[in-house]
Order: C-alpha cells, then sequence, then structure tokens
C-alpha cells in the first residue's frame, strides 16, 4: 500500500513540476514557483533525491527569470552537487530549461559572479539547498 502511495505522490510531484514549465513558458513566474514549491515539498516527503533535484532546478530557472540571477545560480548549482552526489542527471525534460536558466544566468551575472554563486550551490547539503529555495524572496 505504501508504494502505492509513493508512486502517486511521485506521479503529483510530476505532474506539478511539468505543470510549472507552462507556467513558465507563458511568463507565470509566480504560480510556476508555487508549483515548484509544491513539487518540491512532495519530493522530499517521499524522500526522491533525483525528483528533490528537478523540483529545485525548477525554482533556480524560475528565480532567474524573475530578475534574481545570483539566487538562480546558486540553486541551480545546488542541483549540480546534489545529483553529482547520488550519481543521477536530470530527465530530458527538466534537463532543457536547466540548461537554458543556467545560460540565463552566466549571462545576466558574469562569469566570476556566476562562479561565485554556483560554487556556493555546490557546496550545500540537500537540506541547505532545500531551506534556501524557501527563504523569502
Amino acid at each position: 500500500m505504501l508504494f502505492r502511495e509513493t508512486e502517486i505522490t511521485r506521479g503529483i510531484a510530476l505532474a506539478l513540476n511539468s505543470l510549472a514549465g507552462v507556467a513558465t513558458e507563458q511568463g507565470e513566474d509566480v504560480v510556476a514557483r508555487a508549483l515548484h514549491e509544491e513539487s518540491l515539498a512532495l519530493r522530499l516527503e517521499i524522500g526522491d533525491p533525483k525528483g528533490t533535484a528537478a523540483s529545485l532546478a525548477g525554482l533556480g530557472g524560475v528565480a532567474v527569470g524573475m530578475g534574481q540571477a545570483e539566487r538562480g545560480a546558486t540553486l541551480l548549482g545546488a542541483v549540480a552537487g546534489l545529483l553529482g552526489r547520488i550519481g543521477a542527471v536530470l530527465d530530458r525534460a527538466s534537463r532543457l530549461p536547466y540548461e537554458r536558466a543556467v545560460a540565463a544566468a552566466r549571462a545576466r551575472l558574469g562569469e566570476a559572479a556566476f562562479a561565485q554563486a554556483w560554487q556556493a550551490g555546490l557546496a550545500m547539503s540537500r537540506e541547505q539547498a532545500t531551506a534556501y529555495a524557501r527563504q523569502a524572496r
């Protein structure tokens, strides 16, 4: 029974991330952020580290899109660190928006500031990255 509940929750979290992507494409960054935050909460609840990274990637991309490039770069760096520690990569649906957000953050910040924010993110634990993502903006 627990497995079925976990799979349902995983599916809901995935759907929320997908809806957040649509919201982002439509310029609805506040809606996208709320959907990614809800997805993150579910993924943390069921202990899904790769899904947690995908939700954090979405939040990083939204931050960049909302003019918070340093915050976004830090979150995106945290995603790279989390994925590296678990030996995973983002799925195709999450990878392209992630790569676009990384490129946008780098372009907005310049290489030195981007590298500093990225390194700060890489050094974060999952708990630190999650807390950072949830901080008031």
